[in-house]
């Protein structure tokens, strides 16, 4: 849940010039279309109470204290938020060091014309779309999504200047795609992150990888854990 930010309550940090390198994670709305079965959403429901989404003012707030902020996408998606360009607008302004995860799903070219456009203006920004696996097969683990048309809109970033990420999280269906779905990252100039999630509540969970996989590249290849 979003919740107002007074200047007051961060004034004892105000001096302290070590917490401009921090990574401030915030979510800036609790929206989100997906349904991903491994999701805090989805499996705590009460972590996720009905919020509001964060004033352009409360961010800058946040901004004068964190110069790096992760718009982090765990209980909410920020490109759901009602107004995220008003949220960029501040970033610009500020020249923060953006990173915004996203499922990337649901948002017409225009809004991401704007969005990009935005981004480009802030000198060190990244997007982050999460697709697991090829874009094809994406929605077996991310539920409602659109793996296709989000690819189609991470070219478009790059295309408009963005510096765009894949973040390919392995489950079993997924494991032998990696070298395919780098290719097509290496291909149009995305960056691909490979990752490894923690989030398994059996050993039997049909979506988590085969031991054989997990044996061979843990510790060589993955970059981090969820």
């Amino acid at each position: 849940m979003v919740r107002q930010v007074s200047s007051k309550s961060m004034m004892n940090i105000a001096d302290d010039p070590r917490y401009r390198e921090l990574v401030c994670n915030i979510d800036i709305t609790d929206k989100c279309v997906l349904a991903c079965t491994k999701c805090m959403r989805q499996h705590w429901p009460g972590l996720h109470k009905r919020g509001s989404d964060l004033l352009p003012e409360d961010f800058r707030k946040i901004v004068k204290f964190f110069n790096k902020i992760s718009w982090c996408g765990q209980m909410g998606d920020p490109i759901y938020h009602r107004n995220m360009h008003a949220l960029l607008d501040v970033a610009i302004e500020e020249q923060a060091n953006l990173s915004i995860a996203t499922n990337g799903f649901g948002k017409k070219d225009k809004w991401w014309d704007i969005s990009y456009e935005k981004a480009a203006q802030i000198k060190e920004h990244r997007w982050i779309f999460g697709v697991d696996g090829l874009p094809k097969d994406s929605h077996k683990y991310r539920i409602n999504q659109d793996g296709e048309d989000v690819f189609r809109q991470m070219v478009r970033g790059v295309k408009a200047g963005n510096k765009i990420c894949w973040q390919y999280i392995v489950f079993s269906y997924n494991e032998n795609d990696i070298d395919e779905a780098r290719k097509m990252a290496d291909d149009n100039g995305i960056v691909f992150l490979l990752l490894e999630s923690s989030r398994w509540y059996s050993k039997d969970d049909p979506l988590r990888p085969s031991k054989h996989f997990i044996d061979r590249i843990v510790g060589k290849e993955i970059e981090m854990n969820l």
